[in-house]
């Protein structure tokens, strides 16, 4: 099953907010300051802590932070003295925010689902552009064909020896980029869906918290993963 594959990540969480001002709401929208309220959750720190981490100027950081204490996003929780302005460590104020639908600016679900995948979906077409088409040299473009069966397909292929897809092979070769993009239309009976529904659902589960269980030795990389299923309206 699903469930154990993932981990009680809400089991431990003891502090968690509401947000109701638009202010806040706008905060944690905001892809900067949403990457320093994550890098706070996860760890007490300092502005130059954070500004390391983050990759951004001392400054730049300590102007966000100071908007984050206003917006109670964080919480000063001890202060170093020093010669001068003392040094404070920060942390999040809650390990859990939630933003009602309601209190967004979106015009409905699907509006705040765009908002919010598509700078990843941004930076993984421009990373797909950078692998096939500046490291590969297999001339890939979109074809639509017709099988032997009669169906007609749209794909993103290379321009030669595509028919028997061992261009899928060559992508598997260890010193090829770790990449794969699946997106089109399938005809399934409805409990064929609900199976690729879990099957999904278990194959994200099982790589989305594989981090849980790496060790320090183990070398991770991000990557971009998208994995979709909906019946669409004719």
């Amino acid at each position: 099953m699903t469930r154990d594959l993932i981990p009680k990540i809400g089991a431990s969480i003891r502090y968690s907010k509401t947000l109701t001002s638009r202010e806040s709401i706008a905060l944690l929208h905001n892809p900067k300051y949403r990457e320093l309220i994550r890098f706070f959750m996860a760890q007490p720190s300092t502005v130059q802590g954070a500004s390391t981490a983050t990759n951004q100027s001392v400054q730049r950081t300590y102007n966000y932070v100071q908007r984050l204490l206003e917006t109670e996003f964080l919480e000063v929780i001890s202060q170093q003295p020093r010669s001068g302005r003392a040094i404070k460590h920060y942390r999040a104020t809650a390990e859990d925010y939630f933003v009602p639908f309601a209190l967004t600016q979106a015009l409905g679900y699907a509006d705040l689902l765009e908002q919010e995948l598509r700078p990843l979906q941004n930076q993984m077409l421009h990373a797909f552009e950078h692998h096939l088409a500046h490291h590969d040299p297999l001339e890939w473009g979109t074809r639509l064909f017709l099988d032997p069966s009669g169906f007609t397909h749209l794909s993103f292929t290379p321009k030669d020896n595509w028919q028997d897809f061992s261009y899928l092979t060559d992508l598997l070769r260890p010193d090829a980029p770790a990449l794969v993009n699946f997106l089109g239309k399938v005809s399934l009976s409805v409990p064929q869906a609900k199976a690729l529904q879990l099957e999904l659902m278990q194959l994200w589960s099982k790589y989305y918290f594989a981090a849980h269980l790496a060790t320090e030795a183990e070398h991770l990389e991000t990557f971009g993963v998208g994995l979709s299923l909906v019946p669409l309206e004719d």
